[in-house]
């Protein structure tokens, strides 16, 4: 039986979490989607909503990822925002170029390493921001819009694109260091551990490649468990509109 529980559909018009949370000694931290969406923090014990951020376009199906005090997020309207995490309070925020209405449930997910937070643009531009104030450090024009999340190793950025390529990027300066064609689009969550970048491929396979992508091991087809490839990995599982704990 569940210690606590809490119902979004109470808030307003939002119908699910996508993105997994946030978690601290204290805090759960998750986004939601519909018509509109919030980003929660939670109080792990309780389930108390300490604090609640509104997003007006959409919401949020990214991952939440911790970035020195801060969660960060990308929102559906395109939107990188980075709140404090003991207030709620949006420090600073990015909006890519993409003006279009086309969601992306699977992609997205941003990445930090060290002094920046990368992600991955709808138009088709990887970014890399400066994780004190969101000013922008590079960008990169890669040819299509991004359908992975961001990935960071050492002092390299990946990320997936709807035409059927990923790149390595050079963290610092964007610069392309590599660009590996796939049979399928890459799309979801993107992992580059070890010694390993592994990318999902449609929905039945995964490919893993080294870390400079330039060999693969060869595609797998995932298990056939009836959930989205892109969260093979995950730990953390959600109800549509209702989070349990």
């Amino acid at each position: 039986m569940a210690t606590w529980e809490y119902d979004i559909r109470k808030d307003g018009e939002q119908s699910q979490f996508h993105g997994d949370p946030l978690v601290t000694d204290r805090l759960l931290v998750i986004g939601t989607d519909g018509k509109i969406g919030h980003v929660y923090a939670f109080e792990r014990t309780t389930g108390a909503v300490l604090w609640k951020y509104k997003v007006n376009d959409r919401g949020v199906a990214s991952d939440v990822i911790r970035v020195r005090e801060d969660g960060c997020f990308v929102t559906l309207g395109n939107e990188l925002v980075c709140v404090d995490l003991e207030t709620g309070k949006a420090k600073w925020s990015f909006r890519s170029s993409y003006t279009g209405t086309d969601d992306c449930l699977t992609c997205s997910s941003p990445a930090v390493s060290e002094d920046r937070v990368f992600f991955g643009g709808l138009d088709g531009f990887a970014y890399a921001l400066d994780a004190e104030n969101g000013k922008l450090a590079w960008k990169r024009d890669l040819g299509s819009k991004v359908t992975t999340s961001a990935a960071v190793n050492g002092n390299s950025v990946y990320l997936g694109t709807d035409n059927r390529h990923v790149y390595r990027l050079n963290a610092d300066s964007g610069e392309i260091l590599t660009d590996a064609r796939t049979d399928a689009t890459p799309y979801g969550h993107l992992i580059a551990a070890g010694n390993s970048t592994f990318v999902f491929l449609g929905d039945e396979v995964v490919a893993s490649f080294n870390l400079d992508l330039k060999k693969s091991s060869g595609p797998r087809k995932h298990p056939r468990s009836g959930l989205p490839p892109d969260r093979i990995f995950g730990v953390i599982w959600f109800l549509p509109g209702i989070v349990t704990s």
